[in-house]
């Protein structure tokens, strides 16, 4: 629980090398990428719910939250990177995030999929063109 109010600070962040997931798709996601958390929180099982709420960046509290490290996650390689492709930061309104993906064209972005988490303070959105 400390380690992942620590988390909550960008400087901490990046000092220790960690982040977190909020939610068991993006824990399970982040296990299937071959990543292996350093502390999974789970509601009801190794802590109380209205404790994971308590740490919970989220509106409506994840039931788990699991601590990954940065290194772990791949590595950007030039040559297998699509022609076209979009990243985005800070998007304010989801609803922006979705006119942006609508207007790709699908045989532009076929190799291009958005991929989405929310990292405490930052929220990206899981699509498929």
């Amino acid at each position: 629980m400390k380690l992942v109010r620590k988390l909550a600070s960008r400087r901490q962040r990046d000092k220790l090398g960690l982040f977190v997931c909020e939610g068991e798709d993006l824990v399970e996601a982040g296990r299937a990428a071959g990543l292996e958390p350093v502390d999974v929180l789970v509601a009801g099982e190794t802590v109380s719910p209205e404790l994971l709420a308590g740490v919970s960046a989220l509106p409506h509290p994840a039931r788990q939250i699991a601590v990954f490290r940065q290194e772990d996650l791949p590595r950007f390689d030039p040559q297998a990177a699509p022609e076209v492709g979009l990243a985005l930061w800070r998007v304010g309104d989801p609803g922006n995030l979705g006119t942006i993906v609508r207007a790709v064209p699908r045989e532009s972005a076929e190799a291009s999929n958005l991929f989405a988490a929310r990292f405490l303070n930052y929220e990206f959105v899981k699509t498929d063109s």
